[in-house]
């Protein structure tokens, strides 16, 4: 598969998936082959992971479940986190989410910040959507409010609280081990 190729419908994308020996992303009828991550980035999302297992009253997962959001335009997408407090029958993907990270690479930042924020706030079930910089010790959340509308924060130090759970995640818990 390959983001040249015509365009799939999501249930023909989901079928080649089971078979693939890549990962891919899907974008409104076209499917994106994805890159290798960093040490840096593998550090930042497991050092998230590892914390919220510990502590998360939903299931975490990493960059191998899938979310799928079905209202046009449909996407799929590996977030390097995700949380999820709803019991769902599908063992390979998520549509509700309550919580996703995604830690930023130089290949996928434009995305990241643009497409995927925009693609994940239309998930209704989902609280949050933290973006952790590899290049600074930055971590952005965008927050759903009670109104529906979206809070954008940075964090440069301090404590940061996670949704789905009664929990607080500091930037010296994600960025443990991360050479500067």
């Amino acid at each position: 598969m390959n983001a040249t190729q015509s365009q799939l419908s999501l249930e023909q994308y989901l079928e080649l998936e089971k078979h693939a020996e890549i990962k891919h992303e899907f974008v409104d009828g076209q499917v994106y082959a994805m890159a290798g991550a960093s040490k840096t980035h593998i550090r930042l999302m497991l050092n998230i992971a590892r914390y919220l297992e510990t502590k998360e009253s939903c299931e975490v997962y990493t960059s191998d479940l899938k979310i799928i959001i079905t209202e046009p335009p449909k996407v799929t997408y590996y977030p390097d986190v995700v949380a999820v407090c709803e019991d769902e029958p599908e063992t390979h993907s998520t549509s509700h989410p309550c919580f996703v990270v995604e830690v930023l690479s130089e290949s996928t930042k434009r995305i990241d910040l643009t497409e995927k924020k925009t693609n994940y706030q239309r998930i209704e079930s989902l609280k949050a959507y933290m973006i952790v910089h590899q290049d600074q010790k930055l971590v952005e959340m965008h927050r759903r409010l009670e109104d529906g509308t979206w809070q954008h924060e940075q964090y440069i130090g301090g404590d940061i609280e996670i949704p789905c759970s009664n929990t607080k995640l500091t930037l010296e818990q994600i960025y443990k081990g991360v050479r500067e």
